[in-house]
């Protein structure tokens, strides 16, 4: 039986682009399937990312394809390369290099909270990612640590799904404000499906540094409806580091915790403005 024919995906051995020969399914999430795929011309293996036909509704088909413009537009080490998109028959897709490795989400669930030195240069790696894409006026809009990949040769940042661009020519044929995103990562201003800015990614880079540290989210789902998740995020604040179990030297848990919390604060203007000046602004690893 040909493969993968119930979820109107592709078929084993279709070529894309004249290039790049679908091999065999690797995921299948609730809006897109992940192939294994080769690049005939340099025989390396690479992701193909497909949104199913099942989920062909116009403005998720225009949203995928925005993914694959603005994701082109992002080359640095800390970003999964994406080679090029397009539309095969009526399925739209991605190729991307192809990564083995575990996401930070399994890292932390693996082996819990991590010694500060450790999420203090994958937190610099990840701002270097989120910082190459905002100098290409991208937001990322959904970072959390199942979109952040550890591999051999470091972090990278992939799944720019929700991602948009802040260009006016490219903001005037998206969609309206929406809030969209993962509840428990959301900043208020996304909530409320206000205006974003680079701040927006950084609140979330923030929340995702004190997971790595205190192996626990800020703002836990677990068990709790959305509504709650998003009503903590709009009136709560991390709690300090020292709350609960990690690793982070005691004498640095003052500077960290005051660090987090200028990183998630509820206004945006008061958030470091950058990537580049949170990333100078962490406290070091040394007690």
């Amino acid at each position: 039986m040909p493969p993968f024919k119930e979820a109107n995906s592709f078929a084993i051995g279709t070529i894309l682009q004249s290039r790049y020969r679908v091999e065999n399914k690797l995921a299948q999430g609730g809006m897109s399937e992940i192939y294994l795929g080769v690049d005939q011309k340099t025989g390396d293996n690479v992701a193909i990312k497909v949104l199913p036909i099942r989920l062909g509704d116009e403005s998720l088909r225009a949203r995928f394809l925005r993914e694959a413009k603005l994701a082109e537009r992002v080359r640095h080490p800390n970003v999964v390369e994406t080679f090029c998109g397009g539309t095969e028959g009526s399925v739209p897709y991605l190729v991307m290099e192809h990564l083995p490795g575990e996401t930070l989400h399994d890292r932390i669930v693996r082996g819990g909270p991590m010694k500060y030195h450790e999420a203090r240069e994958l937190l610099l790696e990840i701002l270097e990612g989120i910082g190459a894409a905002h100098q290409e006026d991208v937001l990322h809009r959904d970072l959390k640590p199942s979109n952040i990949l550890l591999t051999k040769t470091g972090v990278k940042l992939i799944d720019f799904g929700l991602s948009k661009s802040l260009d006016k020519v490219e903001t005037s044929i998206t969609e309206p404000q929406e809030a969209l995103g993962t509840p428990s990562y959301m900043s208020p201003e996304q909530v409320l499906a206000e205006p974003l800015s680079h701040q927006s990614d950084l609140y979330a880079v923030g929340l995702i540094f004190f997971e790595m540290l205190s192996g626990i989210r800020a703002f836990p789902s677990h068990g709790k409806s959305p509504e709650r998740v998003l009503d903590s995020v709009m009136f709560n604040s991390p709690p300090s580091l020292g709350a609960h179990p990690n690793q982070v030297p005691e004498a640095r848990i003052p500077d960290v915790d005051a660090f987090i919390a200028k990183a998630s604060a509820k206004g945006a203007g008061e958030r470091f403005a950058s990537a580049a000046k949170m990333a100078s602004a962490c406290p070091s690893a040394e007690s």
